[in-house]
């Protein structure tokens, strides 16, 4: 309605005269590029900031860009995020400029592969690790994202990673690289040691992407910020405001078929860190109507939560996307080991708790890395508490009687030769068993 035209189906923006200009015309130009461009309004999105500099070198586009900025421009143009989401405009179209044209010519660039249609938790994992490489190694990240999965299907399952920048220099982290690398000298550790390219990063504890918490918080936030404008998430929140937690149980059949590094938490890893003035307590899970451990786990911690007279809400949406941004809004989170309730984590501002143990899907940080980031932060985190957590895996849990699985939820704490449970501290349980 004010001139500025989207065709949808090549990501393009109107010229003045009515012309198409498509994104292969003009590269640089994308959604965040003509917001920048734009007036006071960064509500909307401006057609006559492309045709005014239709003639411009493409250099004079280049502008300087930070996470700041980025954070900023992310949360203005909600209209940017609704074409992503009813089509396939984000692809290809988000860049960070930065502020010298030929030291971008100088250096090399980093290329990542994946699949739009991989698992939204790990794959933005992969991706925010990849990131960290190529910033490390002071390189220019480039993303080629196929549209195909590996059985030749159509990738349909695109979601929000979509709306992360596909390209990226180093200069527009947070981080300070210089800083980063002079601490893996002193304290030892060569930086090859923090570049593997692991199938799953987020089980390794010196992965990249350990060394830039704060470029990822900052990233996600505007994302689920922008996302959670949209009609069909903008009044899904939690209820009670402050007073409401959010508990997300990563547990259902298939966990306990196939896996030893999910399972179930202790009932003390939620209580012993609800506050006082928590009355509400949001328990997200997939849904089943098997009877199983994880159900039978989940009751468990919905019945001794209403003994404490705070009311319990079950929750389990078809739309993933929903959940994750309703987690992502959460005034207090606690999350089970998992990397869908982890880059949710990411996204929230608030109070985060984590649970993590070094045999579960997302192991804890390696102490000396951590030690790193918590020097060389220049803005210290959100309330992000990784958590110390003894579990029950999956896989045991599967064989257990109700009696077994409920004795261990409301155990004190793990005694493994009992409870079949994976403690925090092996060689005290060696020395207990």
């Amino acid at each position: 309605g004010n001139g500025a035209s989207w065709c949808n189906h090549d990501c393009s923006w109107s010229s003045g005269n009515g012309k198409c200009v498509s994104k292969f015309e003009h590269p640089n130009r994308s959604g965040l590029d003509v917001a920048r461009q734009g007036g006071e309004d960064k509500n909307s999105v401006s057609a006559s900031a492309v045709s005014n500099n239709a003639d411009k070198e493409e250099s004079d586009w280049v502008t300087p860009v930070t996470s700041q900025l980025w954070t900023t421009l992310i949360t203005a143009p909600t209209r940017f995020i609704e074409v992503c989401q009813e089509s396939e405009c984000c692809y290809g179209q988000r860049s960070f400029s930065f502020n010298n044209p030929l030291e971008h010519r100088n250096l090399t660039q980093y290329h990542y592969e994946f699949y739009w249609g991989a698992p939204f938790g790990n794959g933005l994992t992969h991706y925010f690790n990849q990131r960290a490489i190529a910033f490390l190694q002071n390189q220019i990240f480039q993303a080629n994202p196929f549209h195909t999965n590996k059985d030749g299907t159509n990738s349909t399952s695109k979601g929000m990673i979509s709306c992360f920048p596909l390209n990226a220099h180093p200069e527009v982290f947070f981080e300070n690289r210089t800083r980063i690398l002079d601490a893996l000298v002193d304290a030892g550790i060569p930086l090859k040691n923090v570049l593997p390219k692991h199938g799953y990063p987020h089980a390794s504890s010196t992965s990249a992407w350990r060394l830039i918490p704060q470029t990822i918080s900052h990233e996600t936030q505007a994302i689920a910020q922008a996302w959670a404008s949209l009609p069909n998430y903008v009044n899904d929140t939690a209820p009670g405001s402050k007073t409401t937690a959010v508990v997300y149980l990563r547990c259902n059949e298939y966990i306990l078929n196939k896996h030893s590094d999910y399972g179930i938490l202790p009932h003390r890893f939620v209580i012993d860190r609800l506050s006082s003035d928590i009355d509400h307590v949001t328990i997200v899970r997939q849904d089943e109507e098997k009877e199983n451990a994880c159900q039978w786990a989940m009751r468990g911690l919905a019945n001794a939560l209403k003994g404490r007279d705070i009311n319990i809400t079950l929750r389990s949406s078809p739309d993933p996307k929903s959940d994750w941004l309703f987690m992502a809004r959460a005034p207090v989170l606690f999350c089970a080991p998992s990397t869908f309730c982890l880059t949710a984590a990411w996204a929230n501002p608030n109070t985060v708790f984590f649970a993590a143990n070094k045999h579960t899907t997302v192991v804890p940080t390696d102490s000396v890395l951590q030690m790193i980031v918590n020097q060389n932060e220049d803005v210290r985190a959100s309330g992000f508490t990784v958590v110390p957590t003894d579990f029950l895996p999956g896989q045991i849990a599967k064989d257990m009687t109700e009696e077994a699985v409920i004795d261990y939820t409301r155990s004190t704490h793990c005694l493994p030769a009992l409870h079949g449970c994976i403690p925090i501290n092996e060689d005290k349980a060696i020395q207990e068993k």
